[in-house]
């Protein structure tokens, strides 16, 4: 880290815990780029980009900087690509009942307006709820397949800082700890960041 400062951060955990959310106000706050790893994978059409033009485009949004929030995992497609150049990563480990709450509010939001997701795609019904690897289905199963893994993986990485986040709240203080700091780097104490907004509102905000 610059100064024990994370500057190259990592943000992931299943779908519904918020991670777009905080990784855009994490990188809006700390002025670096942010990269969203599903709109460099899905294509027009939800076409996957290959493993390789998937993994160029990554380095390609990160490597010629000191300083990003990358939002999202794939690693089965990338690897350790992010991590090893990681030096904070954040892992938004929320309780799954709230998680499904949220992934299914936000899914019957997306079919509702037909927003634009990423790249022109759009949700439908039988991609959020019916495939047995749904939205939520998906959610679901790799909850509790990071839980398993996910404590080994990163303790074998002595290099990247493992910030685990359980609540809304942990979220919070955690955001407004980054922001607080960074203001005060830039000239300004604590008390007025915090006075200026660092913290996030009091409500969760709406999940991405």
């Amino acid at each position: 880290m610059s100064g024990g400062k994370p500057r190259r951060i990592a943000v992931i955990g299943v779908s519904g815990n918020g991670k777009t959310t905080l990784a855009r106000r994490l990188a809006k706050e700390l002025g670096v780029r942010y990269v969203e790893l599903d709109a460099l994978c899905h294509q027009p059409g939800w076409r996957e980009a290959p493993n390789e033009e998937f993994r160029r485009d990554v380095l390609a949004a990160i490597d010629d900087l000191d300083a990003w929030v990358v939002d999202g995992s794939y690693d089965r497609k990338l690897g350790n690509l992010v991590y090893e150049r990681a030096d904070t990563v954040v892992w938004l480990d929320l309780p799954l009942p709230l998680v499904v709450a949220r992934l299914v509010r936000r899914a019957i939001w997306d079919i509702v307006t037909q927003r634009d997701l990423f790249n022109g795609n759009r949700q439908t019904l039988r991609f959020a709820f019916l495939e047995r690897d749904s939205l939520v289905a998906y959610a679901i199963k790799q909850h509790f397949r990071r839980r398993r893994l996910y404590p080994h993986k990163f303790a074998a990485m002595p290099h990247v800082e493992l910030v685990r986040l359980r609540s809304p709240s942990a979220v919070r203080r955690w955001l407004a700890a980054q922001t607080r700091a960074d203001r005060a780097s830039a000239g300004g104490s604590a008390e007025e960041a915090g006075a200026r907004g660092g913290l996030l509102p009091s409500a969760e905000p709406t999940p991405r």
